[in-house]
């Protein structure tokens, strides 16, 4: 989903279009004994629009000090599959109307040429609308939701695991947009638990997460920083923060981020044996890493089919 003009804008002074150039000259070749995987990206300007012209030559990898292959880099922009899990618990009572007009311009955005689920999350996760791209059949659903007083527990750790779980065999496209303040007060599972469990998963989770006032923030909210940075980067997701001020093109870059990617084939050079960090970056064709571009790809890489 480029903009009018982006092309310019995005040609880097030239680096790119010449990395491109140097870079078709033959495909990478796998390791023997690789384990490959398909990956969604991003990699965005300082506006928040995709950088276009790359190649599987622009991108390079490190796992456990080893180089790692990218075999193929392509602009995807196909259908997606979306979860959007609105917290509803009762620390977020404050934040609710930024959520929920968060919920409402993303189910505007997305349909109908993507697949939207509606859920909420407290102390359990409660579904809302079937997988859709009905978008008046999802604006029901978020009317009846929000009807609901925001109250109890929260258990954003446990229920964003389980709604990745659910989502796991819609491929790499998968993504759960999670619209929280972020405190996390009756989970099971730890911040570490969480993040192996999503790597495992393969479903990029983004976070929505409405400013509060910095004389509202209470012990119950010090981690929430925390949780959410470790959450996005370990599945390759974006924070973003609609706010009071209405920052919707925060929220309209999430979406850019969801259906406009790019989708890479990568080879590890051993095999993935437990979920573990990985490093991937934009070259130019000096070979030094690309500046002014913001890439963001999942940052844990976990054990599990292809």
């Amino acid at each position: 989903m480029s903009t009018p003009g982006s092309g310019a804008r995005l040609a880097l002074a030239g680096a790119v279009g010449i990395a491109l150039a140097l870079g078709t000259a033959a495909r990478a070749q796998a390791p023997e004994h690789a384990e490959r995987r398909v990956l969604l990206v991003n990699v965005l300007d300082e506006d928040g629009h995709r950088v276009e012209g790359l190649t599987a030559a622009s991108f390079r990898g490190e796992l456990r000090g080893r180089p790692v292959t990218v075999l193929s880099a392509a602009e995807d922009e196909g259908p997606r599959n979306v979860a959007v899990l609105v917290d509803v618990s009762g620390s977020s009572a404050s934040t609710g109307d930024a959520s929920w007009r968060a919920a409402e311009w993303l189910v505007e955005r997305l349909t109908p040429k993507h697949r939207v689920v509606l859920l909420t999350v407290a102390e359990k996760v409660t579904k809302h609308s079937e997988l859709t791209n009905d978008r008046q059949v999802l604006q029901e659903a978020l009317r009846d939701a929000r009807a609901r007083p925001a109250w109890g527990p929260s258990a954003l750790g446990d229920g964003v695991v389980q709604v990745c779980r659910g989502f796991r065999d819609g491929g790499p496209g998968s993504v759960v947009c999670l619209l929280t303040d972020g405190a996390d007060t009756s989970s099971r599972l730890d911040r570490s638990a969480v993040e192996k469990a999503l790597a495992a998963t393969r479903v990029r989770v983004s976070v929505v997460r409405p400013d509060r006032p910095r004389a509202d923030v209470p012990a119950l909210f010090q981690d929430a920083e925390r949780w959410t940075k470790a959450v996005t980067d370990a599945t390759g997701g974006l924070i973003v923060r609609p706010g009071s001020r209405g920052k919707e093109g925060n929220v309209e870059t999430l979406v850019a981020s969801i259906v406009d990617t790019w989708r890479l084939e990568v080879a590890f050079p051993l095999p993935i044996d437990k979920p573990r960090p990985w490093k991937l970056e934009v070259a130019g064709p000096d070979g030094e890493r690309l500046r002014g571009v913001r890439l963001v790809y999942p940052r844990i890489v976990a054990p599990g089919e292809p």
